[in-house]
């Protein structure tokens, strides 16, 4: 009788070792990092526990126990909203960023200031001063290419524009603040300068869509990049079409007052320039920052981040939390 409980035993953490291995390699992942949040993998949390205490464990097999352990987590409840169901679509961690100062906040508090400034009269001329105003630019004032960013030309621009950056918060947890913060504003220039380039020299743009547009872009080419290690399906950027496609049809809406760009006629009009512009260039900036996911022996490090321009990595070349 002992020596069957006792075989029993260390049967146990070979059992739940196997059973770990296996629901790993139904769900398609390929590092304990990637795994996804299922029931499957909750149900078996108490199984690897028992096994972890029993008498029979090796110390190897109660080390993969307790990784197994760590990278196993219950399902978050989700979000009703329709802004909550596309980000879970996404693939995007669904997980509130903290109370911390994040680089959504701060570009959601610029566009904010810069409006409020403007309304209050703290800064009156700041949309004249700030916005792409072509001839301007074309005369030397580059730095409207960026600054244009930041203005808006009506209530309802503003809202959809800081609403668009808020729904899409997750996507900085897939490339870490600074980088998330670097693509952004790569987008906001790249967007302006393809306007500039395309539009008359009378025609004035302004808003941050081209940026909502450029980490849109940078995440699905991210994505694209790392799908050898990461898996994607046609879900996976399904969102990105609802995204883009409401933005544009509340612009459209607004447009007699409130679009993206201001026409050399006179009229407002959504400046789709800037958008293809600011997608392009945040999906450059992207694959050339990373994360760009890769195996590595060294030290036993296992899944890291290295890009082909290694700046602004999150905390060491750690891949940041999104995957």
């Amino acid at each position: 009788m002992d020596k069957a409980r006792a075989g029993a035993s260390s049967l146990l953490p070979r059992l739940a070792m196997w059973r770990a291995a296996r629901a790993h390699h139904q769900h398609g992942t390929s590092h304990p990092s990637m795994m996804a949040p299922t029931q499957g993998a909750a149900a078996s949390t108490g199984l690897l526990r028992r096994a972890a205490a029993a008498p029979g464990a090796s110390s190897a097999a109660a080390a993969l126990i307790a990784r197994a352990l760590h990278t196993t987590r219950a399902p978050s409840s989700p979000s009703s909203s329709l802004w909550g169901r596309l980000i879970r679509s996404s693939g995007a961690s669904s997980d509130p960023l903290g109370p911390r100062v994040t680089a959504t906040n701060a570009l959601i508090a610029a566009n904010l200031a810069v409006a409020l400034a403007s309304h209050l009269g703290i800064a009156p001329d700041a949309p004249a001063a700030l916005a792409r105003v072509n001839w301007r630019v074309r005369s030397g004032e580059w730095y409207r290419l960026l600054t244009a960013g930041f203005v808006h030309t009506g209530l309802i621009h503003l809202l959809v524009n800081t609403y668009a950056l808020y729904a899409l918060r997750d996507l900085e947890r897939v490339f870490g603040g600074r980088r998330y913060l670097a693509i952004y504003l790569v987008s906001v220039v790249a967007g302006n300068w393809l306007a500039l380039r395309q539009g008359p020299s009378l025609a004035i743009g302004c808003g941050a869509s081209s940026g909502v547009c450029g980490v849109v872009g940078a995440y699905v080419a991210a994505r694209v990049a790392n799908r050898r290690l990461a898996p994607v399906t046609a879900a996976t950027f399904s969102w990105v079409g609802q995204i883009v496609a409401l933005n544009l049809v509340v612009q459209a809406l607004n447009s007699g007052g409130g679009g993206g760009g201001v026409g050399g006629g006179g009229g407002t009009r959504i400046d789709q320039w800037g958008h293809l512009g600011g997608a392009l260039g945040g999906a450059a900036a992207a694959l050339a920052l990373g994360p760009r996911l890769r195996w590595s022996t060294a030290g036993g490090r296992g899944l890291v981040d290295a890009p082909p321009l290694p700046l602004l990595l999150w905390r060491g070349g750690r891949v940041p939390p999104g995957w």
